[in-house]
């Protein structure tokens, strides 16, 4: 399983639940954060996702758009910031949009992480908001496998798709696992 960003936390408990269908887990962005940052974020992001409304002249989507475009700081394209705010959007409809963040947030993977027992790929990148947890993590998971790519931020499959899916490739090859 690959996860990243929110995804690796569900890696994470995926791999913990169901090891028998799990043989190996690549996460890109663990999460360890204090109690005061998770406490500030879920208020911030949690609030902000929450109060998410329509607006007049999709003013909404372009919100959407502008913030994606900050994290990527022109790095990937106008396609892939327009899919972006599809998938978000997609999501408000359900009334979900803000369920990822929150479920992420309140998730605890310093204790989770532990109990990993598959093969395990710590995938990082130097830009990452999430590089620091990937460092923690390393300490306390030394026998992870781990590979750092430098630059990109959170969109980093995006911006270095070739780089990113061969140390996938290549730690699933030494791992010997199909």
């Amino acid at each position: 399983m690959v996860g990243h960003h929110t995804g690796a936390l569900v890696t994470n408990e995926v791999a913990i639940r169901y090891p028998e269908r799990v043989s190996a887990n690549i996460l890109c962005g663990p999460l360890f954060i204090s109690d005061e940052q998770r406490a500030a974020l879920i208020a911030d992001i949690g609030g902000r996702e929450r109060a998410f409304r329509a607006l007049p002249h999709a003013a909404h989507m372009n919100q959407l758009a502008e913030a994606r475009e900050r994290y990527a700081n022109g790095s990937i394209s106008a396609e892939r910031i327009s899919d972006y705010v599809v998938q978000a959007m997609l999501a408000v409809q359900r009334g979900a949009y803000w369920y990822g963040h929150n479920a992420g947030l309140n998730y605890r993977q310093e204790e989770a992480l532990m109990k990993i027992t598959q093969p395990t790929l710590l995938l990082t990148n130097t830009g990452d908001m999430l590089y620091a947890s990937a460092l923690q993590a390393r300490k306390m998971r030394p026998d992870f496998a781990f590979t750092e790519l430098e630059g990109g931020g959170i969109d980093i499959v995006d911006q270095q798709p070739g780089p990113w899916s061969a140390a996938i490739a290549d730690f699933l090859a030494a791992a010997a696992i199909d």
